[in-house]
């Protein structure tokens, strides 16, 4: 999706985006386990037992946090920085139910 000022993000930025901002108000906690890095919510679980799908949101997430849309809190949590809000709640309003 492109937002107003350009910003293309992936499927799975935006779903990272829309989930944090949806179930969490703005936390994403990042694990480890037996195969790596995974992401999940508080309702959701981003730990694919496909390495290749886990590696892609793993990539959104590194991608998001380089473009300052997510932000380091403390341990294993992050949270959506105001401008990762911004992007959640633009797409939600364009969003079409």
């Amino acid at each position: 999706m492109m937002n107003s000022r350009g910003n293309i993000l992936l499927p799975e930025e935006e779903d990272l985006l829309l989930n944090a901002l949806q179930q969490t108000g703005g936390n994403i906690y990042k694990s480890r386990d037996g195969f790596g890095s995974y992401l999940w919510m508080h309702k959701k679980s981003f730990q694919f037992k496909d390495l290749n799908k886990r590696n892609s949101y793993l990539d959104a997430f590194d991608s998001l946090l380089e473009r300052k849309m997510i932000k380091y809190e403390a341990g294993i949590r992050y949270r959506l920085a105001a401008k990762g809000r911004e992007m959640a709640e633009s797409i939600t309003s364009h969003t079409i139910l």
